[in-house]
């Protein structure tokens, strides 16, 4: 029954025409019950046509009556499952005039009425489009911010902030977040700065023009390069996680003034690639979040295992998840054996690209809901809390291998859809890992890992080439960086 929800769903948010379609089948069915429409069943049809289109346009509705405000409330904007439930209440009202009349308008209601305070919002919004855009400016030039973390992707996006809240809120300079999709707040952790909704580049701009020095982008997406326009400010890539995916070595790289890498494998890494790195444009950060949320821990009898595996990647030959190769008889195998308890962490961008791996995702996840193994989301823990709670990890190439080094606790490599030996002798974080070939080993290898872990010390060398040691902590060097580009802003150099 959830499946079948799931996809019901996914189709409507991908086809809005299919609330319409559907709401007209159920007018055509009440009109033969009837036998025939009268003026004011017409009235009715229009009326409950109309409701449904302003549902269905809603967010994009919103947005566009507003392109910048200083996001204080998440109730003030109808959420995803409110708006769809509301439409689809509203879509099958006609049926409950079958009934009567009154069944009809209380079908109505119960789409509405709860919703009373948003919809009011929304035509306050309206009437008052340009005062609140201007208060919503005033507000964030009285904060005075110097930094700002600029979020341009998809609303799944918000754990590539989210890793990054603590950190930013430790700084000394006032940092506010500017986002370029709403919904990406609502994926948001709570967080004591100020975020900020922007959907055009003059906004974008006016947001920077308050004073804001440097611009911090945890993400390399082509949405960040309207932003990099302002040149009074220093435009720092700080990345949401080290790994040896091709996308750590991109020419999109060289956008940016300033590059806060994690230690010399990065810069290695883009070397080999032939891009051409300015000799002021590094910065060694280390991971500040490694420091702050991950705890290093001697290895003990292997109890709990975490498997995180990654997505499918924008392009082909980024694609080394295993969700939908070894995936499912891996967590099956391990649980056959009744030894381990067992966690299944997907990636929130599972899916995206491939339909077959977000098939595979959900016979994964069903499996794990019929067999009492926990699925970790972004809303539950945090990636870093998942970590810290197993005592070993299966996962692809991904920065959730470069991240887990830091614990120095054993760490498998499932080798289902993996790169070619070239390319594997260019990603040093594969030597620190077990592979597991094939699906049926993997009960053998943990048991061999348990008795002796062999690359111990490999893991140990690895994350020393991976997170810079410089003899201050990565907060530290980080906040340091940050405080340089807010001091002296590149000026378009």
């Amino acid at each position: 029954m959830m499946r079948f929800y799931l996809l019901f769903r996914k189709i409507l948010a991908r086809a809005p025409a299919v609330y319409f379609a559907i709401n007209a089948i159920c007018w055509f069915l009440l009109g033969l019950y009837f036998k025939g429409v009268s003026v004011g069943l017409l009235g009715i049809i229009c009326a409950n046509v109309m409701t449904l289109a302003l549902l269905v346009i809603y967010t994009s509705f919103f947005n566009r009556v507003k392109p910048l405000e200083l996001l204080g409330q998440k109730s003030i904007f109808l959420s995803k499952d409110k708006n769809f439930f509301a439409k689809i209440f509203v879509m099958i009202a006609p049926l409950f005039g079958f009934l009567s009349v009154y069944a009809y308008l209380g079908a109505l209601c119960v789409a509405v009425v709860p919703y009373i305070r948003e919809y009011v919002l929304f035509a306050l919004r309206i009437f008052r489009r340009q005062d609140l855009r201007q208060s919503s400016i005033e507000a964030v030039a009285k904060y005075q911010p110097t930094v700002c973390a600029y979020v341009s992707g998809a609303p799944e996006s918000a754990y590539q902030i989210n890793m990054w809240l603590e950190i930013l809120e430790k700084l000394p300079h006032k940092t506010i977040i500017l986002i370029t999709d709403r919904n990406i707040y609502a994926h948001m952790r709570d967080t004591s700065l100020p975020v900020v909704f922007s959907n055009t580049i003059d906004d974008v701009f006016r947001v920077f023009e308050t004073g804001v020095g440097c611009v911090l982008y945890p993400a390399n997406g082509q949405k960040n390069a309207p932003a990099f326009r302002y040149s009074q400010a220093t435009h720092c890539f700080i990345n949401h996680g080290e790994s040896d995916k091709g996308v750590n070595a991109s020419k999109f790289l060289m956008a940016y003034d300033k590059l806060f890498l994690a230690g010399k494998t990065s810069l290695e890494r883009m070397l080999v690639a032939g891009l051409p790195v300015r000799d002021d444009q590094v910065k060694f950060v280390g991971r500040p979040q490694l420091e702050l949320s991950l705890e290093k821990r001697s290895r003990t009898d292997i109890k709990k295992i975490l498997y995180a595996p990654t997505w499918e990647g924008f392009v082909e030959s980024e694609d080394y998840t295993s969700v939908d190769t070894v995936g499912l008889q891996v967590i099956k195998n391990l649980h056959k054996t009744g030894k381990y308890e067992i966690v299944f962490r997907p990636h929130p961008f599972t899916g995206r690209r491939r339909k077959d791996a977000s098939k595979s995702l959900q016979q994964i996840v069903d499996f794990c809901k019929s067999s009492g193994i926990r699925v970790s989301r972004n809303d539950d823990e945090t990636i870093y809390q998942a970590m810290n709670d197993c005592d070993l990890m299966l996962s692809d190439v991904s920065s959730t291998l470069v991240d887990f080094l830091f614990t120095e606790k054993p760490m498998v490599l499932c080798m289902g859809r993996q790169p070619d030996e070239a390319r594997q002798q260019e990603m040093a974080s594969l030597n620190a890992a077990y592979k597991l070939k094939e699906s049926a080993d993997v009960a053998r290898l943990v048991e061999a890992i348990a008795q002796q872990d062999s690359l111990r010390s490999v893991r140990q060398k690895t994350t020393e080439d991976y997170i810079a040691n410089m003899g201050i902590g990565s907060f530290d060097r980080f906040a340091e960086a940050v405080h340089e580009c807010v001091t002296v802003p590149s000026h378009g150099e």
